[in-house]
Parts: C-alpha cells; structure tokens; sequence
C-alpha cells in the first residue's frame, strides 16, 4: 500500500506558499527599509572592520614568520649533514611547497651548491633577523642559519608575485589566505631600502595612518606597516573600506537576492501543489490549468532580477560570455537564464498540451472532406512552423555561443545549454505531437492525410526558399506524422520501445541540426573574422603604434635626460609597458640609441637581438612611421617601425627606434608548440579554442611557406587560378593524409592564406549522434528512474523486478564497467606514448643545441681565442633551428636565453631548477625532465648537460604537451570507443535477447499460465518448440495443469453433492419452522369449528393471519436461497449513485428519525456510475437494515461518499454495538447471523452484487463503537 509523505501533502505544500510568500514581502520591505536601518555610527564600525582586518593581515604575517625561524633553527642543529646527497635529502624531508618556499646552502666558498624549491641568488650578511628582498617581479622573506663556520642555509618564503604582463595565465600572488589583499594596496620594502621617512609617520600616528571619508561614495582607508620581529617595516598597506554607498548597495542586493529566491521558492511550492491537485481531480479543471501557467510565467519573472545581480552575474552559468543572444526581456542572455526560459515554455506547453490532450479524448468528429483537409493543413503547418522554431532557436544558439555543443565536457555551462536544447526540442514536440494527435482524430483512415502532408510542406517550401536545412527540418516531421498515422499506438509510453525511438529521434535531430549549425558557424568566423584579422593585421599594428607614440611622449623629459647621462636604468622597458603593444602582448622592440648610433637601452619581446633594418633613415625630430623587411635568423620578417631622433635644443642627443612586428605566428587563433609563445598570447574570441581548424600560407605558386597545421599538400594550379578569379575567396575541398579538408584560400599581397577545417567522415558523424543519444538517455534513466527512487515514489528494485531486466542490466553494466577501464587505461597508454614520443623529440633538439655549442666552443679554440659562453644571439640562432625556446645555465644560473625578457621580468627564476641541477650535477644523470609551472600555465621542460673545459653548462628546453596532438589522438580514441560502445552495448543486447528467447521468454510464458490458473482458468496450454531442457519444464507444467483440471471435475462433482445436501438440510431447516405454527393453526381452526365455538370467526381471522405471514416468510425464504444460488444478469444503466442513496434511505428517515438520525456526507457534486441500480438498492437497503438493528436507543448513521480517480467510494458507519474480531470474519458467511431473527444472508447477498458489479466491500467493526462498511464501486463496468 503505498503512503505520501507528510511534507509532500497538500496541506505543506499549501503552507509552504503561504511561508515563502511572506518571507519574500519581507525580504522586499526590509531592502526598501535598509537606508534608515543603518546605524549613524557606520563610519566607527567600518573602522573598527579596517582594524580588525590589518590585524588579521599582521597575524598572518606573523604566521608566516614564525613558521620560517621555527625551520630554520631545526636546520641549525650540530648533524647538518657534510654531504651533497644528505643535504639534498634533507631539504627533500622538509617537504616544502616548490611554488612558494625554497632552501639553499652556501658552501665553505660561499659559492651556492644546493637547492630546492624556490630561490634566488641571495647571501643574506645577517644572520640574526629575517629580512625582506626584492627580485623583480617577486618579494621573499628570507631568514638564513649558519650550520658550520662558514657555511650557511638561507630560507626563503614567496610573500608576493606581481606579473608586469597581462596574460590569461598569469595573475597576481599574495601570501594571505584570504582575498582580502584584493582591498588594498601593498608595498614591500627591501631591506636595503631606506624607510625612515615611513618611521616617522607611523611614530606619530602609532603604526596607524587614518584617511577619513567624507561622503557616502568615498571609502575609509587606513595605512600601516608589517614589521618584523626586530619591529622594522618590511612593508606597507592601504587597506581600503568599502564606501556607504557600495555598502548599501550590496546589503540591497543580497537582499533582493533573498526575495528572489524566497518567492520562487513560494511559486515552486504553488506550482507543485496545482500540478498535484489537477492529476488527482476526477475532472480535469481548466481554472487549475490556467492558475498552473500563471504560477510558473510569475516564477519565470521572478528569475530576471536574480539575474541582473552583480555577484550572479560573475558566476559563469550566468555569463553572457559563455552563451546569450537577444530575446524579448534580455530572457536569453546566458546559459542560466537559456534553461530557465526554454524550462518555463516547456512546462507551459507541455501543460496546455496534456489538458487539450485529455479534453480531445478519442472523440472523432465527422467533418466533411474539406474541412478535414483544412484542418489538416493547419495542423501540419503548424507542426511544420514549430520545426521553423526549433531551427532559429538553434543557429542562434550556436551561432552565440563559446562553447563547442557536439563537443561535450563537464562544464555546467554546456549543461544548461544541452538541458535548454532539450526542453525546447520537447516544447515543439508537445505542439506536433498534439497536431498528429489531431490529424489522426479527424482522418478516418490514414490515406485521408496524405493530401496535407504533401501540399503543406511543398507551400511551406516555397515560401521559406529551397534551403537544405529546411530540407532536412521537414523530412523528419513529415516521417513522424506518417509513421503516427500509420501506427496508432506509436505514442504509448506504456511500452519502451516508442520511448527509445523517441530518444534516438531527437538525438538525431539535435546532433544533425548541431553539427550544420556548427558547421555554418565556423565557416561564417573564418570568410569573416578570421579572413578581416589577417587583412586588419597591418591596420591593427599602424593603430597600436600610432596609440602608443603619445604615451611615449609624455616621458620626453626621462628621455632626454637618460639621452644626455646614460644610466643602468631598463628605460625602454618601461616606455615599452606604457604603450598599447604591451597590453596586447604585441611582439615588438624598442630601442633607445646615443648619437653615434650604439645601443643604450634596448626591450624586445620575442624579437631577436640580431634585428638590424639594413636601411638608411633619414633625421626626424617628429614620429616618422613605415613598413620594413628585415632578415632575422634566415627569415624575413615584415615590421612596422616608428622613429624619431631627439635633440637639446640644436644638439642631436640619440635616436629612438619603436618596431612591431607583422608576423603570421602573431595571429591570435594559432596554436603553438612554444610554451611561451601560449603563455603571453592573448585569444581575442575565446570560442576559437572550441573549435578545430588549420592555417596555412602560400606563396603565389602555391608552395608552402607557413605551415603549423603541418599538411602535406600544395595548391593546384587549376585552384589558383580559381582563387585569381575570387578577390572575396573561395571555398574548396582537398584530401591530405586520408583526411579530407574543407578549405578558404584567399589572397592578399602576392600570397595565398588558407583555413583548413577537417570534415567528419561517416564514423565521427555516427560518434556525434551516439554521443547525444547516450546523453538523452542518461537523462531519461535521470528523471523517470533515478529521481523517482531517490524521492522515494518508486523504488529502484521495482524498475528491475523481471529478470529479464535484471540480466539486460546486468550485461550492459559489465560491457560499460569493461569499457571505462579500457578507456582509462587507453588514456593513459595515450599519453604515456606521445609523452614518449616528445622526450625522443626534445632530446634530439637538445643535442642538436649541444653539438652547435661545442661547435661554438671549438672554433674559438682554433682561432686561440678566449672561450666565452654562447651569447644570447646565438641561443635565439639555436631557437629559430629546432623551433623552441633554448635557455642556457652554467652552474645552474642563466647565461644567455632566447627569452630574456621571461627573466627580465621575473616570470623564470634565473636559477634553474635545484632538483635537475642536483640529478646532473651529483646523480650524473644524462638529461632530466620536469614540470615547470609560470602562474597556471604548465609545460614540460628538458635539461642536458655539456662541459666547456671544467664548467659544467646546462642547456633546458621548454616544450608543451602537445596538446594538438594529444587532442586529435584522444579525440579519435573517443570516437572509437563510443562507436564500440555503442556496438558492444547492442551486441549485448542482442545477446540478451537471444538468451531472453531461449529461457526468459519460456519462463515469462509459464508465469502468464501460472495467472491464468490462478484466476481458474484451467483450458490454458504453454507451448515451447524448442527440444531443450525448457521442453521438459513446459511439459511438466502442461501435465500438472491437466491433471488438476481432472481433479478440480470430481471435487466439482463431491462439493455439489456436498453441497446439495448441505442446501437441502438448510432449506428443510428453514421451512420447517414455519411449517410447525401453520399446522397447530390449522387444528386450531377445525377444533373452534368442531366445538361450534361462538368465538369461531375470530379464531378464524387470527389463525388464518398467522397462516398468512408464515407462508409470507416461506416465500421470503424461498427468495433469498434464489438470490444467492442463481447467477443473475446485471441491467447497467449510468445513474447517479448519491440519488439511489437518498432512495433506499428516505423511507427509513421517515419512520425512524426520532430515534436514529441520518447523516449524509458528500465529497463532490456528481457521482455518476453505471451499474444495475436495482441490485445496488438491494445490497444498500440489505446493509441498512443490519445497520438500524444493531442500533439500541437512539444512535446515528453516518453516510460519506467521495470520489476517486477510477471508484466511488461510499462508507456507511453506525453507532451500534459493534461486533469482536472472531465475528467480523464471519460476516459475509452464509447463513451467519448475530441476531436471533433472520437468515444470514442480508450482508453474503450485498457482497455478491458489489463484487458482480467489480467492486469491493470491507468491514470494519469495534466492540460498542460501531461498525463501518466501506464500499467500492468502479465508475465504468
């Protein structure tokens, strides 16, 4: 018997409403309220936060410091260790985080010899106090422990990383927990520094510097230093408050954030209650209807502020960024507010369409043959339309969107987006699906409807153009509508299989219609976007340069005086960071020269040393700008240079030279194989690293002269002249490496670019659908299995309670759990082999660096020159060779590099790594791998070692993980193993079903024979042809059925002799009785009339009276035995059940209403039922006369009626004497009866019509409380 939670009636969920409304109102009151309900003492307790806040941050830091000295001490113990090893393995035991902490140990020569983690190159004098030091773009607190007399460990703790670039990888480090850095400003103070001047004003303000707020937009501030435990400043802080206003602002929208969420709460529960009452009413109301759509368009308004709040907003389901196109009410703008919307229109017409389908019913009007082809071709066009819909819905989407949606992940993003697809794919379905529905209501045989279905969608045609898209969005409804027509129960979800074909159907629909969306998308970038990005590039450089000259001149004055005393100081580093170049990453340099042209100060970024422009430029005192080709490492590379020559009034100071380079390897939308290179690049549309396409440059013979995508081919000279003939470009396919290309060749000055996007064959098209189709099938075995077991509705067992199922379940969770290791597995395999395959890569290229530097080394050997190490030009000649960066240490610190500008700004540590230093330096390993990290990006890197006379140098080459690579390969190992799982899951299946053949389908044939025999049939034979061991179970079962057949004939044939007799002892019984008093008044009569007694006539009356009503009785008796021996007929006729009610009672009120009250309770208006009322007055008035009887005195009768779903149910309830357990079993026995007077068989014959009508009768009684008996009665027989 099933039970429904307390918490999920009515009454809760009506209060709940009721709770959450209020709590909303609330919430709305308390936000309009709120200026008045802050304190006038904001400006105190913002105060005080500051304070308790700077506390917080000196706590902290103190933490950090006392966690250094507390290691540093435990390494200044008298067993330091004298051995490099030992030292090594010691530092390995102190388990330090590499990233933020770092030990070295100085030797007896002072010289560094071991390392771990992260350092720099610092000998701290002092050995009694931590200090703070500055590198670049790092600060560390530093202690250092002297373990011998002249040997020394130093520890170092990362207190900040300040990145002077803007990179998606890189960001910004502080070392406190919390983000309450992100507040203020700090400033760290190396120990070198003087800070007198902040001694004394913190002095006079005692370590606190308050910045009052005046209005209500300005922010509170204080300013106060971080001392060490010898209480000098090792930095500074101003910690900002946030102003009133921004306070106020916040407290709003949190509250506005409480009503919204507390009002959707309220409608969720109102709507839940609506749904609840509208599938329990008998008569489906369209008041409930309406109030449910109304309910969820008010929950659906009530999700749009929540959706324009700030700290919503910054989550990425809630990101325009992510997906969002233009709707009416902005109802679209991201991947939230996309599920929300197609949710609210799902549920909508998913509701009208279940009260219109119930309200149709299987009513079929008859129409002539013109109206019904009219009303066909609407309906059609109707569906037809939806199928428009859908199609818009879905180019918008994509064309919108960042995300990639046949590519899938687990990215809540492209979840909502995949849910959204769904619910408006079902919304449209819900309006063809009711649109058959009412096809096949009006055509009274299928052919009627081909009509329409050929002459709607060929109108539908013409007017939407001959599109191939719109194409393929007809075939479909139009195979739906035919296949409904011709099979009517098709829509059953009594049965799987038209669920399945339902799901694969809308698989097949979603991924064809996202595969062509994707497909049309990604070619509209590339003709458009992509194409004007090459074309702009030029623009683009001419634009950052001219933006960026004014920025320049705004140093004149540093310029000019660097110009006339030359210093140290990187000044084109810093005019370089203060021009748009910078913000963009722009590969570029920027030069500063003296008089007789030498290089003062120099900032390149990705540009070698080598550029020279072997060109004259004439003076200039202004800005001049022009394009240049200068050779660099064997290459020409194009630029855009700008100069200007400086002067003091009449005499010529120097030159400044500002180049940016015009390079395809600049193109936003390439991958790199250069770690580097993708650290600092900068994607200017993020929905590109979704997609997968190549590039390439010809020259104007079609040869390769750019070629990262790494084909094989060239251009045809048939295509060139096509591409000749196309000034907006052409599109054109090709077939490379077994892999055909789909391709957009465009020419721009005197060389042809092309993208190349690779095209699915049959098996990625197949991999896609599969990938959907699993998908919907997830989420079908999500919503109709798991959420019912979950909320406790249905239980998980019950889904598999045949053991068909079971062995299917079984079968396919085997092949699944077998694949997923397979796929780990192969993975792994994956990457350990290309991780293989780039170490033999990277080892080539390093010694290929190896040899050119012994070269270098042997020819100034020969020349008896004095060895110098590889210069910085030569590592960048080394570089451009093998396609990688190349840095170079000798003994573990840098030399020279193909990316100074990486340690120049302090992203690379100038140190390599201590652990490789140490596995080839003292493990005397031949090479070394690691995995560097630059803020969140992560790259592999190689170290090899080579020796110049006794210095050991260290050549590190940086390379990636091959990502491309490495996706192509996992992308086709997906595809393999969805489509083989895909096979193996229908093989199984398959397989399950042949075993289903061969011994469940037997055993479910045995089960339906076992019912059958259960409800007396006994005629029933299974049969089974297959001569296995089931044969002999079938058999056995087909015996045992003929011989029971045979026994239930002769215990028949026993129970009517039983019977008759027992029939005939009853009855003899019964008419015996009276046979008695008719008698003695028979006798009466003749004696009276023998005696000639006076009194004669009245013995005469009197004893033919009693005569009389004991024949009365007889025939009573007579008549009772016929009810319940024969097997009567039932005359059904729809009445209303509450009317036969008043009926039987209405005489029994009228006698008896002094004594026994009746009282009628009725649970609804109408009550019909069809049912032989006659019978069912007999059973009531039968149950109705116990009832008055086992009344003594006065008393009540209650009668409730209600309706149900499918029964009336009606319970008549006294107020009686009741009868004990023992007797209430004996009840509806024959002949039973616990009064003196009667037959036993007033409530046997009232069970019989219930039941011969299919309804049910119940008892249920207590010792002097009464008895109630309940009665169920179906609406339809």
């Amino acid at each position: 018997m099933s039970t429904i939670s307390p918490l999920s009636g009515p009454r809760a969920l009506r209060h709940g409403f009721v709770i959450g409304l209020a709590l909303a109102l609330f919430f709305l009151a308390l936000s309009a309220l709120m200026p008045r309900l802050l304190t006038p003492h904001y400006f105190q307790k913002s105060l005080a936060g500051l304070r308790r806040q700077a506390q917080s941050i000196k706590k902290e830091f103190a933490l950090i410091e006392t966690g250094l000295l507390a290691r540093q001490r435990a390494l200044a113990v008298s067993s330091f260790p004298y051995e490099k090893d030992k030292i090594f393995a010691l530092f390995k035991g102190q388990k330090i985080n590499p990233e933020l902490e770092g030990l070295a140990y100085y030797d007896e020569d002072g010289g560094l010899a071991v390392w771990l983690g992260n350092v720099i190159e610092f000998r701290p004098p002092s050995l009694d106090k931590p200090a703070l030091v500055r590198s670049r773009a790092s600060s560390y607190l530093i202690s250092s422990a002297r373990v011998r007399q002249s040997e020394q460990v130093v520890l170092f703790r990362l207190l900040a990383f300040r990145p002077q670039l803007r990179a998606p990888y890189l960001s910004e480090y502080q070392f406190l927990k919390s983000d309450s850095w992100k507040s203020g400003h700090f400033d760290y103070w190396d120990f070198r520094d003087d800070v007198s001047g902040f001694e004394q004003i913190f002095a006079r303000h005692q370590d606190e510097y308050r910045g009052e707020a005046r209005l209500d937009n300005e922010a509170q501030q204080i300013f106060f230093p971080l001392r060490n435990e010898q209480g000098e400043i090792v930095a500074t802080v101003n910690l900002n408050a946030p102003s009133f206003r921004s306070i106020h602002s916040r407290l709003r929208e949190s509250l506005i954030l409480l009503f919204t969420l507390a009002l959707a709460l309220s409608l969720i529960l109102l709507i839940t209650d609506l749904a609840r009452s509208y599938f329990s009413a008998p008569r489906k109301r369209a008041g409930t209807v309406v109030l449910f759509v109304l309910a969820l368009t008010g929950l659906r308004i009530a999700f749009i502020p929540l959706t324009r709040l700030e700290r919503v907003q910054s989550l990425r389901i809630f990101s325009p960024a992510q997906a969002g196109f233009f709707s009416i009410g902005r109802l679209t703008q991201s991947p939230a507010d996309i599920l929300l919307s197609t949710l609210f229109l799902f549920l909508t017409i998913g509701a009208l369409t279940v009260f219109a389908w119930e309200r149709i019913g299987n009513k079929k009007p008859r129409l002539p043959l013109g109206a019904v082809w009219a009303f066909q071709t609407l309906l059609v066009g109707a569906s037809l339309f939806m199928a428009a819909i859908y199609h818009g819905f879905v180019s918008r989407l994509v064309a919108n969107s960042n995300l990639n949606l046949l590519r899938f992940s687990g990215d809540l993003s492209f979840l909502f987006l995949q849910l959204g697809l769904v619910f408006f794919l079902m919304s449209c379905a819900c309006v063809v699906f009711l649109s058959v529905r009412l096809i096949r209501l009006l055509s009274a045989r299928w052919p009627v409807a081909l009509g329409p279905l050929i002459w709607t969608p060929g109108a539908f045609l013409l007017v939407s153009g001959p599109g191939s898209d719109i194409l393929l969005m007809t075939i479909p409804i139009a195979l739906l509508v035919l296949g409904y027509l011709i099979s009517a129960p098709f829509l059953s979800l009594k049965r799987r299989g038209p669920i399945f074909a339902l799901i694969f159907l809308a698989a097949l629909l979603n991924s064809a219609e996202l595969h062509l969306q994707s497909s049309a998308r990604l070619g509209s970038l590339v003709q458009n976007f992509l194409r004007n990005t090459i074309l702009a590039q030029e623009d683009w450089a001419d634009f950052i340069i001219q933006q960026s000259l004014p920025e320049i001149e705004k140093r004149e004055a540093f310029i000019l005086a660097f110009l006339r005393n030359p210093d140290p100081s990187p000044l084109a580093r810093s005019l370089w960071e203060s021009t748009l170049a910078a913000k963009f990453n722009w590969y570029s340099i920027l030069e500063v020269l003296d008089a007789e042209g030498a290089v003062l100060s120099r900032f390149s970024l990705n540009i070698s040393q080598l550029y020279q422009p072997d060109i004259e430029l004439p003076l200039s005192p202004t800005w001049r700008v022009r394009r240049v080709n200068v050779p660099s490492l064997g290459k020409e590379r194009e630029f855009v240079l700008a100069y200007k020559d400086w002067y003091s009034q009449d005499q010529y100071l120097g030159r400044m030279t500002f180049s940016l380079a015009i390079d395809p390897e600049m193109l936003p939308f390439l991958y790199s194989a250069n770690p580097y290179f993708e650290l600092l690049k900068v994607s200017l549309l993020p929905s590109l690293n979704q997609q997968q396409f190549g590039f390439a440059i010809f020259d104007g013979r079609g040869k390769l002269l750019f070629n990262p995508y790494r084909i094989s081919s060239g251009i045809a000279a048939g295509t060139l002249d096509r591409i000749e003939l196309s000034p907006e470009g052409m599109w054109s396919s090709f077939r490379d490496k077994d892999r055909i290309f789909k391709s957009f060749y465009f020419r721009f000055q005197n060389r042809v670019y092309a993208f190349l996007i690779p095209q699915k064959n049959i098996l990625g098209l197949t991999v896609e659908f599969l990938q959907v189709a699993i998908f919907y099938l997830g989420l079908a075995f999500l919503f109709l299995v798991l959420i019912p077991a979950i909320i406790g509705r249905r239980k998980l067992a019950s889904f598999l309670w045949s053991f068909s199922s079971r062995v299917n379940a079984a079968f396919v969770t085997i092949t699944v759990i077998s694949l997923l290791l397979f796929t780990l597995f192969s993975h792994r395999f994956f990457i350990r082999t290309f991780s293989q395959r780039f170490l033999e890569k990277a080892e080539v290229h390093a010694n290929f660096a190896r040899n050119i530097m012994q070269d270098f080394v042997t020819l100034q050997q020969e020349e008896k020159a004095t060895l110098i190490a590889p210069t910085d030009d030569l590592v960048l000649w080394i570089s451009s060779a093998i396609a990688t960066d190349v840095n170079l240490y000798g003994e573990g610190r840098l030399i020279s590099s193909s990316r100074r500008e990486f340690y120049d700004w302090g992203f690379l540590p100038e140190l390599i790594d201590g652990e490789a230093y140490y596995r080839i330096r003292y493990e005397n390993k031949p090479f070394y791998i690691q995995r560097p990290r630059i803020g969140g990006y992560s790259y592999q890197s190689l170290t090899i070692p080579y020796a110049i006379r006794r210095t050991q140098y260290l050549i590190s080459l940086p390379f990636p993980f091959e990502e491309q690579e490495i996706a192509g390969a996992t992308e086709e190992l997906v595809e393999f193993l969805v489509f083989i799982s895909a096979f193996l899951i229908l093989f199984v299946l398959l397989f399950a079903r042949g075993i289903g053949r061969m011994i469940i389908s037997p055993v479910k044939k045995l089960l339906a024979g076992t019912r059958e025999v259960g409800l007396g049939n006994l005629e029933i034979a299974v049969e089974h042809r297959s001569h296995d061991e089931m044969k002999s179970l079938v058999d056995g079962f087909n015996t045992m059925i003929k011989d029971l057949k045979r026994h239930q004939q002769e215990i028949a044939d026993l129970s009517k002799k039983v019977a008759w007799a027992e029939m005939a002892q009853k009855v003899a019984h019964e008419i015996k009785n009276p046979l008695t008093p008719i008698q003695l008044s028979a006798e009466h009569i003749l004696r009276v009339y023998d005696d000639k007694n006076a009194d004669f006539e009245k013995a005469l009356r009197e004893s033919a009276s009693y005569i009389i009503s004991e024949v009365e009785n007889l025939r009573r008796i007579a008549q009772e035995f016929l009810e319940l021996s024969r097997v009567t007929s039932l005359t059904k006729e729809v009445f209303d059940l509450r009317e036969a009610i008043g009926e039987v009672v209405s005489p029994y009120r009228k006698v008896i209403s002094e004594r026994i009250r009746f009282r009628e309770i009725y649970e609804g208006q109408e009550f019909p039922v069809e049912a032989d009322k006659s019978k069912i007055k007999i059973a009531f008035r039968n149950i109705f006369i116990n009832a008055i009887e086992a009344i003594r005195g006065r008393g009540e009768i209650e009668i409730r009626l209600r309706a149900e779903k499918e029964n009336l149910v009606l319970v008549i309830r006294d107020s009686g004497i009741g009868m004990a357990k023992d007797l209430v079993e004996r009840i509806f026995d024959p002949y039973f009866s616990t009064k003196d007077v009667g037959t036993g068989l007033g409530l046997p014959i009232a069970k019989k019509i219930v039941e011969d009508h299919g309804g049910t009768i119940r008892v249920d009684s207590e010792v002097q409380k009464g008895t109630a008996i309940t009665i169920s009665l179906p609406r339809k027989n």
